[in-house]
């Protein structure tokens, strides 16, 4: 059996598959901006046009270690993200039976885009896919 015949009898399976793209992405400070800083979060959203329709993909992110908080970590990657919206960002899509599922953003490309380790010690809380951009929902 071929290498493709293996590949396309994985697909046929069900096998998950995931495709790495860069999306560019920005940090919400629209929802409730007050409520974010209070909760410790860092929420980030890409967007990308999948299957032909425009998807916002939304993560929030807490700080692994509590000192960060107490440090300055989180003010400064807060500023460093919210400087840097319209950039890219990694994101990973999930694939189930050739069908888009899930995603997530990959921290490590936040890590060396901006050459900052600190972003490896963020830990997703939740995630979702809109079809609205959170500036439009909270405008």
């Amino acid at each position: 059996m071929s290498l493709m015949q293996s590949l396309k009898n994985l697909k046929i399976t069900g096998i998950s598959t995931n495709d790495s793209v860069q999306m560019p992405f920005i940090l919400d400070t629209y929802s409730d901006p007050e409520q974010e800083e209070l909760a410790g979060l860092i929420s980030l959203e890409a967007q990308k046009c999948i299957e032909g329709k425009m998807l916002y993909f939304y993560a929030s992110f807490e700080l692994k270690e509590k000192i960060m908080y107490q440090n300055g970590d989180y003010e400064q990657m807060r500023e460093i993200l919210h400087k840097a919206s319209g950039t890219s960002v990694t994101v990973i899509l999930g694939y189930k039976k050739e069908k888009f599922k899930t995603f997530q953003i990959d921290l490590k490309s936040l890590a060396d885009h901006f050459q900052d380790q600190r972003f490896l010690q963020l830990k997703c809380t939740v995630y979702g896919i809109n079809h609205k951009s959170c500036k439009e929902l909270f405008e």
